[in-house]
């Protein structure tokens, strides 16, 4: 719980339950502020009430109070990690150790829940201190673990007391002296408080369980070498990504008792959990008191899961079991209660299984479709060379159905999206959890084609941007949602009006997580989806296995569409002039030292480039408009590097000789070199057959201007997804404007390059403090004289590309806003040109751009013209269009600070704009309100809402509405 406001007879105490720390004194630091004074207790409740909450105003004054590094669960997985590592200093084996600190978790978890009560202790003959505390023994423990492991129908942290590698009584009563608050000798003297008073186990959710067992399969079993978890391919479900697809499937169809769910990769449960939660809160509302056998039955009746994971199965059956418990008063089941007996999960609700090997051959529960499917499958790509056992049942399913259902990239996940319909009921929703390059990839083209074929796709939810924050330090893999069902067989293709509706929530609109500076990283803790990040693409357009859509969707429109359309048919591409012999394309060589034994890939010598000079990109890193090398990105070749991969030799070494193009595999540089030099892996080489250096020169510029970079960022597979990475089939895909101009023309472009080749590359970043001395400062401020001249210059360069490409004034902007605001929102970032507050005079070109486009619309012979006005706040902006006849007033824009009662209504709107979906997880709307002939949109303040490109995308919005009837958008 982010906050919560305390009112005593002293006063009121306004906490932050995000905010943990121990005082010397000993007490708890949790409180933002104290309030003796009740005549302005009015001023905090109002600050709290639900709609400051739904409208964001809260995150706006709160937000740096609520950071989950200081969240008392998080902070618990901190400090087990820390005990776990002093653990495994004593020599305590990293199994036996998780198993222990695991099973330490659990008990307490147990008796703080009111599960493991004294009268349950007592009616088992076990003194509390014997298991509790610094007289633990090894004999309590494993008595009352013997006992739970028969009441509760198996073993979570399986811990082994008598064997070779069992803990000794020094180890267990380390551990469960720690629990009860004793300071623990980190080395020597020194001491080290974990706190482990502070945690109560009735507060913190059952789902700490599956997160402590998770965070134990990630710990590797060397320090360079990969868990077992990521051996695996699991990967940590987020709880506020797991109640999205949840919410999402219930839109679909309404889960209720006699419906049947399973997870076929449910690893610690995380899903099942919150699927039985929802059923008995659903089944019995609140103040309703269920009986154990009634939660019992919608358990068993309901809940189903697969995993391969024995240890996942246990963590998963035991999180259920609690969660019953959770329901039930008293929690020990003592007293009247006592014969109830708890459910046996194994084997008929959970089942430990590989899921490409029919475990409902076996097993009847599995062999009747399921109504909701739901699930993270293992993101695992397999590798037949180095095969693991577990991994040969999938790779045999992906063999014999390469064709009718393509993976790609032998992505096992992909390979789980398929099976899985094998155990859907005809009407089942399906709701799964998948690296966010299946919409991207162009391994995965071939899966997306058959796909959306085969299945109606009806949602997907894009993730890729909140990599970096959705999970926290447990992963950063770009994500996404896939919810699905059937296709109707009677369908003869797919329908003319099929879409898919597509969300890409940005970290830039998450306004309770999102960083107060640029360059931070706050891990998220809810999700917010901003109406402008909602799109609905056709699902023809996606059904040819294109990864295009997906990035318009999260980055463009289909305005953007349309301009690479056009140019991709009005001009020739570098693949053309490539199959014309008019240029040579390479990636760079890769050099490498001579084979160390027989075993190793042959090689050529590369006799050509021993002492020369190769390309060293390190230094070119954090410099953007590079034209020529600095001096320290040339270096020499090193001896021993005479040698490059057998028969992958003579193209790569051709794009070293001079002279040539040397194009960055991030196009953050495309420059003209005169010298041989080796280009390195990865990076791409271009030459000219004839060596026509003009050539060759104006290339270096396209290739280095807005237009390029636009045209790389939308069509590469990674770029604005996973890593800013362009691909080289991108750049062949690249149309060219000037292979035809003529000669004499081509000295214009020559002529600039000559004058940029004098100007010194900006740096990107900002500089560490200790950089910032006044002597930076100062020079800093000297070169604001070249800065100037590089900016005149590459106002020129993109003039130039632009003529060449006859694009009009609304593609520019196209071209310059994504490239200019919208790419300082790449991986995750808030960078200050996207999400300032705009200008006035870039909100008045706004408003200008929606006017003329909307102008455009209307028939010529009209006398009516459309007349806006901006009217804005610190948070938020309100753009009032009106149709009227009076030309001249129409002409002219306005845009308008508001005064006090326009700023109260401003936000009275605003509370109107969110809508909480599930826990944790929003729904923002950019609200159009139609009224007569009066169109209101409201935008947040950011400087990305009010872009050329924004305004012409909510003028094509407003048209289409207006032309459907008007009405409020959702």
């Amino acid at each position: 719980m982010p906050f919560v406001i305390v009112h005593t007879p002293a006063g009121v105490n306004l906490y932050c339950g995000f905010r943990h720390r121990r005082l010397p004194s000993g007490e708890i630091d949790g409180v933002l502020g104290p309030l003796t004074d009740f005549n302005n207790i009015s001023d905090l409740v109002d600050g709290f009430h639900a709609d400051a909450i739904d409208s964001g105003a809260i995150w706006h004054k709160r937000g740096q109070d609520v950071t989950p590094d200081t969240r008392v669960d998080w902070k618990l997985l901190d400090n087990l990690r820390t005990l776990d590592t002093l653990l495994q200093r004593t020599g305590l084996r990293k199994e036996t150790s998780h198993a222990l600190i695991g099973k330490y978790v659990y008990l307490h978890y147990l008796r703080d829940r009111g599960i493991l009560s004294p009268k349950k202790l007592g009616r088992w003959g076990i003194e509390p201190s014997s298991v509790f505390g610094r007289t633990a023994t090894l004999d309590g423990v494993s008595a009352v673990v013997a006992r739970l492991d028969e009441w509760l129908n198996g073993s979570v942290f399986p811990l082994d007391f008598r064997g070779k590698y069992a803990p000794k009584q020094d180890h267990l009563r380390y551990v469960a002296g720690v629990f009860a608050g004793d300071e623990v000798s980190e080395a020597g003297d020194q001491q080290l408080s974990l706190d482990f008073l502070a945690y109560n186990f009735s507060f913190i959710p059952i789902e700490t369980l599956s997160v402590v067992y998770e965070q134990f399969l990630h710990a590797p079993d060397e320090p360079d070498k990969p868990s077992r978890g990521r051996k695996i391919g699991a990967y940590y479900t987020p709880i506020p990504v797991v109640n999205l697809m949840l919410a999402e499937l219930q839109d679909r169809r309404l889960l209720e008792k006699g419906m049947r769910v399973l997870d076929p990769s449910c690893g610690s449960g995380a899903f099942l959990v919150q699927c039985y939660r929802r059923l008995i809160e659903k089944e019995f509302p609140p103040g309703s008191k269920p009986k154990p056998a009634e939660l019992r039955e919608l358990l068993e009746g309901s809940i189903f899961g697969v995993d391969l994971e024995d240890d996942a199965c246990n963590v998963t059956e035991l999180s259920l079991i609690l969660t019953l418990l959770d329901y039930v008063h008293p929690p020990d089941l003592e007293g009247p209660r006592s014969r109830f007996q708890l459910p046996a999960l194994r084997g008929k609700n959970i089942f430990r299984a590989d899921f490409f090997e029919n475990p409902a051959a076996d097993n009847p529960p599995l062999q009747k479709g399921f109504d909701w499917i739901v699930g993270n499958p293992p993101w695992k790509r397999l590798n037949p060379d180095k095969l693991e056992n577990d991994d040969k049942p999938v790779l045999k399913w992906l063999r014999a159905n390469e064709k009718t259902r393509p993976v790609g990239g032998n992505q096992a996940a992909r390979a789980f999206a398929w099976e899985l319909l094998e155990y859907l009921a005809p009407d089942g929703e399906v709701g799964f959890f998948l690296p966010a390059m299946t919409l991207f990839e162009d391994a995965a083209s071939g899966f997306r084609q058959a796909f959306f074929q085969h299945v109606k796709v009806h949602t997907v939810v894009n993730f890729s941007n909140l990599a970096e924050v959705l999970a926290g330090r447990r992963f950063r893999v770009p994500a996404a949602a896939f919810f699905y069902r059937h296709r109707d067989d009677a369908g003869d293709g797919l329908d003319e009006d099929e879409f898919v509706r597509t969300f890409s929530p940005f970290v830039a609109n998450q306004e309770p997580t999102r960083p107060v500076r640029a360059g931070a990283r706050n891990e998220s803790w809810s999700i917010l989806i901003n109406a402008s990040e909602i799109r609905d693409i056709p699902t023809s357009q996606v059904a040819d296995g294109s990864g295009l859509p997906w990035k318009l969707a999260a980055w463009g429109s289909s305005l953007d569409q349309r301009l690479l359309s056009k140019l991709g048919r009005r001009f020739l591409t570098l693949r053309d002039l490539e199959r014309h012999r008019k240029v040579l394309i390479s990636e760079g060589l890769q050099l490498r030292r001579a084979p160390a034994s027989e075993e190793d890939e042959e090689v050529d010598l590369v006799e050509e480039a021993v002492g020369k000079n190769k390309l060293d990109v390190g230094p070119l890193a954090r410099l953007r408009h590079v034209f020529a090398f600095p001096a320290d990105a040339i270096v020499p070749v090193e001896p021993d590097l005479r040698f490059a991969r057998k028969g992958r030799t003579q193209l790569p070494l051709s794009v070293c000789r001079p002279p040539n193009v040397i194009v960055s595999a991030a196009r953050n540089f495309a420059v003209y070199h005169d010298d041989f030099l080796v280009v390195p892996a990865r990076q791409i080489g271009i030459v000219s057959p004839t060596g026509d250096e003009d050539f060759l020169k104006a290339l270096s510029l396209y290739l280095s201007s807005d237009f390029a970079f636009y045209h790389q960022f939308l069509t590469s597979t990674q770029f604005g997804v996973q890593r800013g990475l362009a691909t080289l089939n991108a750049l062949r895909r690249m149309p060219f404007s000037i292979e035809s101009t003529p000669r004499n023309e081509l000295v214009r472009w020559s002529e600039l390059h000559s004058e940029l080749v004098q100007t010194k590359p900006r740096t990107i970043g900002d500089t560490s403090p200790a950089e910032r001395t006044p002597e930076r400062q100062l020079r800093l401020a000297g070169m604001g004289d070249v800065d100037k001249k590089l900016g005149r210059l590459l106002e020129e360069l993109n003039g130039l590309v632009s003529e060449s490409l006859g694009l009009d004034d609304g593609e520019r902007a196209l071209i310059h806003d994504l490239v200019h605001v919208r790419l300082a929102l790449n991986d995750g970032k808030t960078g200050p040109a996207a999400v300032r507050p705009p200008k006035v005079v870039e909100l008045r070109t706004y408003a200008e751009r929606l006017k003329s486009e909307l102008d455009d619309f209307m028939d010529v012979q009209s006398a009516k013209r459309h007349q806006v006005a901006v009217i804005h706040d610190g948070l938020s902006g309100m753009v009032q269009v009106d149709l009227i006849r009076d030309s001249a007033a129409a002409r002219k824009v306005q845009v308008m600070k508001a005064d006090n009662a326009a700023a109260r209504e401003l936000e009275r709107t605003r509370q109107r704009l969110r809508v909480q979906r599930s826990q944790w997880v929003y729904f923002d709307r950019n609200l159009r309100i139609y009224e007569g002939t009066r169109t209101f949109v409201f935008k947040p303040m950011q400087r990305f809402h009010w872009t050329e490109s924004q305004a012409m995308v909510d003028a094509r919005q407003i048209i289409a509405e207006t032309l459907q009837g008007g009405g409020v958008e959702a």
